[in-house]
């Protein structure tokens, strides 16, 4: 995180902005961000990334990636088209709206690269918030890549809240019923009312890619 304060100077400079006006705009203290640009303070937050990100017209995604370069910003884009990586938010539960869209990022956990599109948001697993069947199988990876979805499909694999307890099951649908099946010995569920479709379960991964 050393790195972000050089870069922060050098989006600020190429705009022909002074600190004083940074602040002005970004909503941050101007001693903040001298501690900052002078690596006197190298862990800022998201939050206040996302306001330097703003106030420079740039995205977020800038001001964390290894190297730049002002002149080949638009290769840099070209670059992260053709690898087709997509940085979505980290929650340790179900987000909203607005934290899915990153208006409200008081609870992002981290912004990881991924090569799915379909990812919504992904979503850290724990003892605490983990119920049975295919979640056990969840718990050595740890985190859930979530696609929002309204529809249910057959032979998809969904994240379910079912008893205050989130859940992986395997959907299969019946004329009339849909049923979602659990590892051998687990009760299936038949959705009600009573179940809650978090989103269809698109990959799983042992730790975050890039931890902000």
């Amino acid at each position: 995180m050393d790195d972000i304060g050089k870069r922060i100077k050098t989006y600020r400079e190429a705009r022909k902005i002074s600190q004083q006006e940074l602040s002005r705009t970004s909503r941050v203290s101007l001693g903040l961000i001298q501690q900052i640009e002078q690596g006197r303070h190298s862990n800022p937050s998201i939050k206040v990334l996302k306001m330097f990100a703003d106030a420079l017209e740039i995205d977020i995604v800038d001001l964390i990636t290894e190297e730049i370069d002002i002149k080949s910003k638009k290769e840099i884009q070209k670059l992260k088209q053709a690898m087709k990586f997509k940085y979505v938010p980290v929650f340790d539960r179900v987000p909203t709206e607005t934290e899915i869209s990153l208006k409200d990022i008081s609870k992002v956990i981290a912004l990881i690269p991924v090569p799915n599109r379909k990812i919504d948001y992904v979503m850290m697993i724990t003892q605490d918030n983990i119920g049975t069947g295919l979640a056990s199988f969840a718990k050595k990876f740890n985190y859930v890549g979530i696609r929002r979805t309204k529809e249910i499909k057959d032979k998809r694999i969904y994240l379910l809240n079912n008893k205050k307890k989130y859940v992986m099951r395997i959907c299969e649908v019946f004329p009339g019923k849909i049923v979602f099946y659990g590892a051998h010995g687990h009760e299936p569920i038949i959705f009600d009312k009573n179940i809650k479709i978090i989103g269809e379960v698109i990959f799983w991964s042992r730790s975050a890619l890039s931890e902000v």
